[in-house]
């Protein structure tokens, strides 16, 4: 027996279309609340010269740790790596990001002579997991004339923290690791989070302080293949500067794993 050609009625159409609305009109309304937030975050810290706002917001930070941390953590927590002042740092410097607010980072961190040839000879690999403070590297690549090229999942414009240039992003897709692979030929240093791993990227278990996941290995064949540079970094919350870390590894999930666990560790409590 032959099935019969499926038709959608009026009725489910008309839910369907209804449905599609809503969400619409909700999304709306989130970025009309996310945009509030943003501006009321930004209006106290435009007030600073743009040299003395980044401390500004590292102060203020800290100083809502232990009123929002938990919070953020509970919100937030179950989609990045870190503290809650990672955390609640995280929030304050993505609102500045979305209403353009310019500063200057400082970040506590020593580069390896390795990252240097390897970014002056063009194409390289950073891989990390979400800790809340990457962006920071980020605008440090810009800084230093090397504007990466970064895979996320969300497209939606986003910019270089403490600028209004907006970033390059790639979104993982079956052919994600082709283009990839143009952007490293063409000399551009990647960017990526490897801790959400999906079925199709070969995932590789890895336990830490903050609990299991998996991550992503089909960037280490890509890397062995072409005989390119595989970097891990990671940026966090201290007492005083933000921290950086940069250090080659061995384009191996073993070898990620090993930094990722002692990395993660050295986070605040």
């Amino acid at each position: 027996m032959r099935d019969e050609p499926h038709h959608t009625t009026p009725q489910v159409g008309a839910f369907i279309a209804h449905r599609s609305s809503f969400i619409a009109r909700l999304d709306a309304i989130r970025e009309l609340v996310r945009n509030g937030v943003s501006l009321a975050l930004s209006l106290p810290i435009r007030v600073f010269p743009r040299r003395r706002r980044f401390r500004a917001v590292l102060a203020a930070g800290r100083a809502l740790t232990p009123l929002a941390g938990s919070y953020v953590t509970r919100r937030f927590g179950r989609r990045v790596w870190g503290s809650p002042t990672d955390e609640t740092l995280r929030i304050l410097f993505k609102g500045l990001a979305r209403m353009r607010v310019a500063y200057e980072p400082e970040l506590d961190l020593e580069i390896p002579d390795e990252v240097l040839a390897a970014l002056g000879k063009g194409g390289a690999v950073f891989v990390t997991v979400h800790f809340p403070l990457n962006p920071l590297f980020t605008r440090w690549l810009y800084d230093q004339g090397h504007p990466p090229v970064i895979i996320r999942e969300t497209l939606l414009p986003s910019f270089v923290w403490g600028t209004a240039t907006e970033l390059e992003l790639l979104r993982p897709s079956h052919n994600v690791m082709l283009q990839i692979r143009r952007k490293l030929e063409e000399g551009a240093p990647v960017l990526l989070a490897i801790d959400r791993a999906r079925a199709e990227s070969r995932p590789f278990p890895v336990e830490t302080r903050f609990g299991p996941t998996e991550i992503a290995t089909s960037i280490f064949t890509l890397a062995q293949r072409m005989d390119v540079p595989v970097f891990f970094f990671g940026v966090r919350a201290t007492a005083g500067l933000p921290a950086a870390e940069v250090r080659q590894i061995e384009p191996e999930p073993q070898a990620f794993a090993e930094h990722f666990q002692r990395y993660a560790g050295q986070m605040l409590p």
